[in-house]
């Protein structure tokens, strides 16, 4: 036993050992997924935090403007632009769009009239009458919808977020005054507040009517966008940086760097110009690296410890497993020895009621020799017969104690048998008990052979009839039945021993083949037989053993019983 616990031990500490380092693997690799996934929210959410940020100051914006241009659209204001008087205009819109100006990226106001033609540039008030760029849209549609319109667009000048408001007198639309914020208010906010850089893109065809062409920026053209102004960082590495993803990933000077856009839209919600923004991720690349060393040290200790733990748990193991190895093995022989006794036990009762015969036959022979000597009348025919039956009685008692020497023997050689022959033996040994008790024998067996262990088949089978014949005797049936027969399979030969004592009860049905399950009282039954049985069947003779409740048809009456259905493959050493 030592020798194999060791090599079972080794195998056991080895499978460990790759459990260990596999589920170490596991848990390094969900620990590297949990911290990546942690920094990539908290990537994920600065992103949403710019973006939102972003928009909150364009609607900040939107709604100071308006305010302040409701403001400034006074009678006065209204008047002048009525009566196309440039100078009251000027003198009336000068001191807002100073007041404005406090927000140095506020560069434009512009009065224009129903045809779209600049009347009054209050940034420029020398440069009016020049008629609308029919790319103007904001301007067209404010004219048009007569509502006030926020939209992103290229003017004369640049890329300036729009604020359009009509102008009415009398209820009648007079003309329109724009209002124009470079983008760079809000990116110096976000810059500050979140310290990265960022880049303004614009659409090609919002640069196709301005003045104001960069015509070195168009070899930093990606895709429809044009590098207007911004970071040197994302200038130099556009080829790495993919137009159609919100968010990119790239690596400039030893760093790695996070790219997150954001769109900025016209009036009708269409894509005008992006907005690239851009910061440095070294400081989450460390966290990450000092997060997963130290997951790596604190998984790979663990795993030697657990290691050493277990190791000293499997010696002790073992150990038990050793000590309770022998008391299983003790119980096991006990349990054999005393299903083996009740076996014999059943054998020599059966044995008894086959002698009596015999032993009578012996014993009236030797009587009437006894007899007709002393009468003077025995001759010798009939001294003849008497001896041949005594002979003949002698002869069966013998060949009966060859059967039970059979039995008794411990040989644990497999050979070949005839099923049908071993069944009739058997049935040899138990029939005297059966006819006592009024039981029918029904057999239907054909001559099987298989290679295994007919003494212990032996003991199956008697446990299995006695049983039966019990039933039948509780049950008070008054035509008793037992049936046996063999039949062939591709893959094996099946015995059924079945009766019709009215079956197993459902609940129980399913323990008769525990160890100490019986149903008799103590002085009839140990509740080994039918346990030993199935470890027979199932372990020595690698078959199969189960048993059902089922309703037959015999001599044109329907019958109920118990039904052992016995498997056994042709060799017991495949």
């Amino acid at each position: 036993m030592i020798a194999i616990e060791k090599k079972i031990k080794n195998r056991i500490l080895i499978l460990i050992l790759m459990i260990l380092l596999t589920t170490g693997i596991v848990i390094i690799s969900y620990e590297n997924y949990l911290i990546k996934n942690h920094i990539e929210h908290d990537i994920s959410t600065k992103n949403k935090n710019i973006n939102k940020t972003f928009n909150l100051f364009i609607d900040e914006l939107d709604k100071d403007i308006a305010e302040r241009t409701n403001f400034m659209l006074s009678y006065n204001t209204r008047l002048a632009l009525k009566n196309r008087d440039r100078k009251a205009l000027y003198k009336n819109a000068k001191e807002h769009f100073k007041r404005m100006r406090n927000n140095k990226y506020l560069k434009i106001m512009t009065f224009r009239l129903t045809d779209g033609s600049a009347f009054l540039r209050v940034h420029k008030p020398k440069m009016f009458g020049d008629s609308l760029n029919k790319k103007r849209r904001i301007i067209l549609d404010t004219i048009l919808s007569q509502k006030r319109q926020f939209g992103f667009e290229v003017g004369k000048l640049k890329m300036t977020h729009r604020i359009v408001t009509p102008i009415f007198y009398d209820n009648k639309l007079i003309g329109v005054v724009e209002i124009g914020v470079e983008p760079e208010y809000i990116i110096e906010k976000i810059n500050n507040i979140f310290n990265i850089e960022s880049s303004l893109f614009v659409k090609n065809e919002q640069l196709e009517f301005t003045l104001h062409k960069i015509e070195d920026n168009y070899k930093y053209k990606v895709n429809d966008f044009i590098f207007v102004r911004g970071s040197k960082l994302i200038k130099d590495n556009l080829q790495k940086i993919d137009f159609d993803k919100k968010i990119s990933k790239i690596e400039y000077k030893g760093k790695n760097y996070y790219i997150d856009t954001i769109k900025l839209f016209d009036h009708k919600g269409k894509t005008a110009a992006k907005m690239l923004i851009s910061y440095d991720l070294t400081a989450f690349k460390k966290e990450f690296d000092e997060m997963l060393e130290k997951n790596l040290m604190i998984t790979f200790l663990v795993i030697i410890i657990l290691f050493v733990v277990l190791n000293m748990g499997l010696n002790y193991f073992l150990k038990k497993i050793d000590s309770l190895y022998l008391n299983i093995l003790k119980k096991d022989k006990m349990m054999l020895h005393q299903s083996k006794l009740a076996s014999m036990g059943e054998m020599i009762g059966n044995i008894a009621h086959q002698w009596r015969q015999p032993l009578s036959v012996i014993s009236t022979s030797a009587s009437g020799i006894r007899v007709q000597n002393e009468l003077g009348v025995l001759n010798d025919e009939t001294l003849h017969n008497s001896v041949n039956g005594i002979v003949n009685s002698t002869k069966y008692l013998s060949q009966t104690i060859d059967d039970f020497m059979d039995f008794v023997k411990n040989d644990k050689s497999a050979v070949e048998f005839d099923i049908k022959e071993n069944i009739e033996k058997n049935i040899e040994i138990l029939k005297g008990s059966l006819k006592i008790h009024q039981i029918n024998l029904v057999l239907n067996c054909q001559k099987e052979f298989i290679k295994g262990y007919p003494n212990e088949l032996t003991q199956v089978f008697i446990n299995i009839v006695h049983n039966a014949k019990d039933a039948l005797k509780e049950q008070n049936v008054k035509e008793k039945y037992i049936f046996i027969e063999t039949n062939k399979t591709d893959k094996d030969v099946e015995i059924i021993i079945k009766d019709n004592a009215n079956g197993i009860p459902n609940h129980i049905i399913n323990k008769v083949f525990d160890p100490y399950f019986t149903t008799k009282n103590e002085s009839n039954g140990t509740g080994l037989g039918l346990y030993m049985s199935y470890r027979i069947i199932t372990e020595s003779m690698k078959g199969n053993i189960k048993v059902e409740n089922v309703e037959y048809n015999f001599n044109e009456k329907t019958y109920i019983g118990a039904m052992f259905i016995i498997s056994l493959p042709f060799s017991c050493q495949n």
